[in-house]
């Protein structure tokens, strides 16, 4: 269920997420949650809501940092990449879809890599043409398309805070959504987000 009904919930947790991306102009998607926990592009659990609460940005650099959020149809899958031919053999989480920027931790993937076009997948396993040839055996991807900004390049002033979802205008993430950063300094912004696990 992509989008349970959060009328009669039976829980509602707390959690706080962060992420400060390590390369200058680079979408990132590994926020980790509760101190330990990896929470990519800050997806929840299947039949669950997130509901960010805030999500600041600080800067601990002496210079100024630019900061970029951006949210969009998300999905999480497990598949191999030989070529320009992703072959996806599972799917966790959301649809996939043409235009999508993918990301993974496994070694030998190519960054700045986007789904092209649809083979025998149609949303879910099976067949992808992505815009990068290179080969990954097998692995966890991500994947988002860019469809909204909540901050694009705002300027953070050296060791200040930019305020850019607070309660008066929260931000709902179902399980086919997700939430990428950047930075326009490499190790110069946290992004701090508070979240509340609705189910």
């Amino acid at each position: 269920m992509a989008n349970p009904n959060i009328v009669n919930v039976t829980s509602i947790y707390g959690n706080v997420a962060y992420v400060t991306p390590s390369a200058a102009a680079t979408q990132t998607f590994n926020w980790t949650y509760n101190g330990a926990t990896a929470l990519p592009m800050l997806t929840p659990a299947v039949s669950t809501v997130n509901r960010v609460t805030s999500l600041t940005a600080a800067n601990t650099t002496s210079s100024a940092a630019t900061a970029t959020v951006i949210t969009g149809q998300a999905s999480i899958f497990t598949g191999s990449i030989s070529g320009t031919t992703l072959t996806v053999t599972a799917v966790t989480s959301g649809t996939i879809a043409v235009g999508m920027t993918l990301y993974t931790t496994t070694s030998g993937f190519t960054t700045a890599t986007t789904i092209t076009a649809l083979g025998t997948g149609t949303g879910g396993t099976g067949t992808y043409t992505v815009s990068v040839s290179q080969t990954v055996a097998s692995g966890t991807f991500y994947a988002i398309a860019t469809s909204a900004y909540p901050a694009y390049q705002i300027s953070v002033p050296p060791n200040a805070t930019l305020v850019i979802i607070d309660k008066t205008n929260s931000l709902y993430v179902t399980e086919n959504q997700g939430v990428v950063v950047a930075s326009g300094t490499a190790n110069a912004l946290t992004f701090n987000a508070t979240f509340e696990a609705i189910s």
